[in-house]
């Protein structure tokens, strides 16, 4: 990797959308010299410095070597920890502030590392794709990170792992979790670092895994003073149980997390506990309990800002499938219309195509569902990672639903034997 600031030359000229051709032409220079201030092998003048910066209409001092203010280091470290948790009430108002603070190279890139981690969490994935295209490639070539300081590695890291959530490639973000054991994690780290490794096991259906995961979550959190750990390490216990259908289990689990949530008045928590309560009430078909609570949880006083679009979208997802289940025509459609207000990550779009086709479906407009629906099975074929197996068992299960209560028996009945051997193949 080429760690030097020519690569802030290419960066600005990237952020202009200009060519180092459209560069050289409106600064009565050759390419080939523009070419080598950005790559390194011509060593940049103060002259050159002052007059690139008027060009790009940047301080002279961006294209200058600083020394790392240490304090930035802090403020890295400390979004970082943020980002590497995902049940945590702080913001990030100080890291972004920092955007027009002179940085060290090292400093930029991983400050642009942990601000694409929180875009992703906000679902802006245009912006993210902007900051990998405009900087992030000019740092990050191939998948080598050996030239790179320790810190940046476990940056470099959180980023490709959280591409890999977005995309719910679950083995390959338990691969790029087993790494970060390499590096010097405090005792909060390593508590998220169980809680992750627990979440991607039971994805992957590897159950002794998850429980030995919450298990070390659990010896963690005792370590750890503050009640939050209990209560999530109860948190992973129970979503276990709810995987194995268990629901009794659960419940009882996530009751005792809602009781320490109030008891130590902590919203944000009792506010994700609430939403598991209303995901069992879902689980054990009482539906107009499961679609009061998510209705009072979409309520934006109680959504977490930070990750407002995340959740949000996930309970739509879900009151849109009480309501499917209840036959609930109107409901779906507001619920629906409700959804197109938030960015989604390619999955989430396709599980909206689906849901579109549903309500053609339930219309009567057969020729418009088969059209949108065949594209998102086409979709959901295309992977065997469980969620994409779930929305297909979903999308057989639904279909086959509508036959049999239309007196379409047979039809009803290879959808079924579709959704069975999903079932059995994956373990459903």
């Amino acid at each position: 990797m080429n760690f030097h600031y020519g690569r802030r030359l290419a960066f600005l000229r990237n952020q202009a959308e200009m060519t180092q051709i459209d560069v050289a032409k409106k600064l009565h220079i050759s390419r080939s010299y523009l070419a080598s201030l950005e790559s390194g092998f011509s060593v940049l003048t103060n002259d050159w410095a002052q007059t690139l910066a008027e060009f790009y209409n940047v301080d002279p001092n961006y294209l200058i070597p600083h020394t790392p203010n240490p304090k930035i280091d802090l403020y890295l470290e400390e979004a970082f920890s943020i980002l590497f948790s995902q049940y945590t009430n702080e913001t990030l108002d100080t890291f972004e502030n920092l955007i027009d603070v002179p940085k060290s190279l090292e400093q930029e890139l991983g400050w642009y590392l942990l601000l694409a981690v929180e875009r992703y969490t906000q679902n802006e994935l245009k912006e993210v794709a902007l900051i990998k295209k405009n900087f992030l490639c000019l740092y990050l070539d191939g998948n080598s990170t050996t030239n790179l300081s320790k810190t940046l590695q476990k940056y470099v890291l959180l980023f490709q792992y959280t591409e890999a959530m977005i995309l719910r490639q679950h083995e390959l973000c338990e691969h790029i979790l087993d790494k970060f054991l390499l590096f010097d994690l405090n005792a909060t780290e390593l508590f998220f670092l169980s809680n992750k490794l627990h979440f991607h096991y039971y994805k992957q259906r590897k159950f002794t895994s998850a429980f030995e995961a919450g298990s070390n979550a659990m010896k963690s959190s005792k370590n750890l003073k503050e009640p939050i750990y209990r209560l999530l390490s109860l948190c992973m216990h129970a979503t276990t149980h709810l995987y194995l259908k268990e629901f009794s289990k659960a419940t009882v689990l996530n009751e005792d997390a809602i009781g320490i949530a109030k008891h130590n008045n902590l919203p944000h928590q009792l506010w994700g506990m609430l939403i598991n309560r209303a995901f069992l009430y879902q689980k054990r078909k009482d539906f107009e309990k499961a679609i009061a609570t998510y209705t009072d949880a979409l309520n934006p006083d109680k959504i977490p800002i930070r990750n407002y679009h995340s959740v949000s979208l996930l309970l739509l997802q879900r009151l849109f499938g009480c309501y499917l289940l209840i036959n609930d025509l109107e409901n779906m459609e507001t619920t629906l219309e409700q959804m197109k207000y938030h960015p989604c990550p390619e999955f989430e779009e396709h599980w909206f195509l689906a849901a579109e086709a549903f309500i053609c479906l339930y219309q009567g407009d057969q020729k418009n569902h088969w059209k949108k629906q065949r594209k998102a099975i086409k979709f959901f074929k295309k992977s065997q990672a469980i969620e994409y197996v779930q929305q297909l068992e979903w999308i057989y299960g639904t279909i086959a639903d509508y036959y049999h209560r239309h007196g379409k028996f047979k039809l009803s009945s290879d959808y079924l034997t579709k959704q069975s051997i999903l079932r059995e193949d994956f373990s459903l």
